[in-house]
């Protein structure tokens, strides 16, 4: 038995390899290679012993190919006969008398199908398709047009009728026609919106077809002003261009004439926010703030008028009257008159927590703040620990990492399998790290190495291997300890420290395994400081002198990231970019290197650098 299946295994390949092709595999692949007089003896074959539409489909063809028009009409005639799909074979039969140089012969069939169709949608589709895929498209538009008059306006096919005018490159029939969908069927407008943008390039600022919809919707808009689906559109459409200033002036006009609450609006400005557009957001906010204060928006918007202030400020060249103006807002928005402290505006004043602790340098203000928040009744048990992380994070900050850390354990503790309490099990043994005990840190980390956040596993992988990489057991922890205190130093704000201990660190190590960390940390710290010129020094020269070290590739990336929204210099970024594309294959940078190089210079990632319109960022 044992040897029989050997010989079966042993022989297999060979078995295989003797099953003979079929018929039918041979035609097909004749018919492919363009031997079409090998595939016609088999489709001649396989149709006559199985006269069915699909072996009909390629023997016409072949017989077309090989000009053996007789044939052809021979064979259209036999096999439409008794046919309930008559029309269809008129097509077949007038391509045979054009392909004969007969064009009025072709002409009556190609108009016979149509006239012969009957009041059927799935009949008048099939005939226009027919048309379409042999690229006659006046025909598959008479059918549509006879198919309307047949269905009596039940059907308009105005869908059908557009994509043919645009592949006709008809712009002004092509969009009034998906307008006039919209005229009649409101509710299709999804499905008009993703065929526009199959043939609208929004991307191109200079696109034709878009400027042809945007002047034929602010025409309906004038024409018909109680209709607000072609406003709703044209929102969209400056949506897909990017116009967000455009979509937030036609949204609020569309929000005056529906009489609504700001729902319209209101949506918009998050997706603005989303997009980082923090002035369009702003503005849209501040018009619901300011048009219902009544409404049933107001607290929302009000709450996330403060948060994109909040990322527009901490996310631009700030100045001290900018954080203290901020700062202001957050405090007027929490009075009782206004927003008020409850459980609703706990967010609100996390965010002020954060402005008084990591940006104002008041961690006692902060530590208040985060009190007060946590005395507010009502508030659930994840909000509770959310509150007591914000004050662990204040108390390092304040230098009370002990204390940080017990409240870390709390947390942990209450949320042992939820992202929060992997958090807190990190920023825990980030505790550790910066107080030496770096055996015990690393434990900690190694665990988080598979946290169900892609963000933690990432950040306890780094901090552990750059504990592992860095501490000799064979020696004292002086090196790691002094880049451990820079970094503390450097999460607590006091800049003059941190350098002092990489100072430090670089002159008592001279060739310790750390200087790459050493300018990653100096980068940090100027970074922090707004100090874009300094920083990309720094970063410059890690990766001039330590081009194989694991911080070679986010160095590139940070500069790359610098010089695009930073500098303003795209192509300098899409240089960047590049190398993190060819040099570190494997980089954790290397999507979004990619990404944004595409963005910049199109999808020709050989393309040279210097072919980049450096003044719009595009080919």
């Amino acid at each position: 038995m044992i040897r029989t299946l050997f010989l079966i295994l042993l022989l297999a390949p060979i078995m295989v390899e003797a099953q003979p092709t079929t018929d039918e595999q041979l035609a097909a692949q004749y018919y492919n290679n363009g031997e079409f007089d090998k595939a016609r003896l088999y489709y001649e074959k396989l149709y006559n012993s199985n006269p069915s539409d699909y072996y009909y489909q390629f023997y016409f063809e072949t017989l077309l190919e090989l000009q053996e028009f007789d044939n052809a009409e021979k064979l259209v005639k036999k096999h439409s006969r008794g046919s309930r799909s008559e029309e269809r074979f008129m097509v077949d039969l007038g391509l045979v008398y054009a392909a004969m140089g007969k064009p009025e012969k072709a002409e009556d069939e190609f108009n016979d199908a149509i006239e012969s169709l009957p009041n059927s949608v799935r009949r008048i589709n099939d005939l226009a398709q027919r048309f379409v895929e042999e690229n006659m498209l006046e025909y598959a538009l008479r059918t549509y047009e006879y198919g309307k008059k047949l269905m009596d306006g039940q059907y308009p096919f105005e869908m059908q009728i557009a994509a043919i005018y645009g592949r006709q490159g008809k712009l002004d029939l092509m969009i009034t026609a998906y307008l006039d969908v919209l005229e009649n069927f409101p509710d299709r407008m999804t499905s008009v919106q993703i065929l526009m943008s199959q043939s609208i390039d929004f991307d191109n600022p200079e696109s034709e077809k878009a400027e042809k919809l945007r002047v034929e919707l602010l025409q309906r808009i004038q024409e018909n002003a109680s209709r607000t689906i072609y406003t709703e559109m044209l929102i969209w459409m400056f949506i897909q261009q990017e116009n967000f200033s455009a979509a937030l002036m036609q949204a609020k006009a569309l929000d005056k004439r529906k009489k609504g609450s700001g729902q319209d609006v209101y949506s918009l400005s998050m997706m603005c926010r989303s997009n980082k557009y923090y002035d369009v957001a702003v503005k849209g906010f501040e018009y619901i703030v300011e048009t219902y204060p009544d409404g049933p928006l107001y607290q929302q918007a009000k709450s996330d008028l403060l948060s994109t202030l909040y990322n527009k400020v901490v996310e631009s060249s700030y100045s001290q009257e900018d954080l203290e103006q901020l700062e202001s807002l957050f405090i007027e928005a929490l009075e009782p008159q206004e927003l008020g402290r409850n459980a609703y505006t706990v967010p609100v004043m996390q965010k002020l927590a954060r402005i008084q602790a990591f940006y104002l340098h008041d961690t006692q203000k902060a530590l208040n703040t985060l009190n007060d928040a946590k005395s507010i009744p009502g508030i659930n048990t994840r909000t509770d620990n959310e509150l007591k992380m914000d004050l662990a994070d204040v108390l390092v900050l304040h230098g009370d990492v002990w204390e940080a850390s017990l409240l870390y354990m709390q947390i942990e503790k209450a949320f042992k399998e939820d992202v929060l309490g992997h958090e807190a099990k990190f920023k825990n043994a980030r505790v550790f790290y910066y107080t030496g005990s770096f055996q015990y840190a690393q434990g900690q980390l190694e665990v988080l190495k598979a946290s169900t956040s892609k963000l933690i596993a990432n950040d306890a992988l780094k901090l552990s291997l750059l504990i592992s990489d860095n501490l000799n057991l064979d020696t004292n922890t002086r090196a790691l300890q002094l880049f451990a205190n820079a970094d503390l130093y450097t999460y607590q704000n006091q800049y003059v420290m941190a350098l002092a201990s990489l100072d430090t660190l670089e002159n008592e190590f001279h060739t310790h395994s750390l200087k790459d960390e050493v300018l990653f940390q100096k980068f940090i710290i100027s970074e922090k400081q707004r100090d874009f010129d300094k920083a990309t020094l720094y970063l410059e020269a890690l990766v001039e002198q330590h081009p194989d070290d694991i911080l070679a590739d986010e160095a590139l990336f940070r500069l790359g990231d610098i010089h695009q929204y930073q500098f303003h210099d795209e192509e300098k970024a899409a240089e960047y970019y590049k190398r993190i594309m060819f040099d570190y294959k494997g980089s954790l940078f290397g999507v979004e290197a990619r990404k944004r190089f595409r963005a910049i210079v199109g999808e020709d990632t050989n393309r040279p650098i210097n072919t980049i319109d450096t003044e719009n960022g595009t080919p």
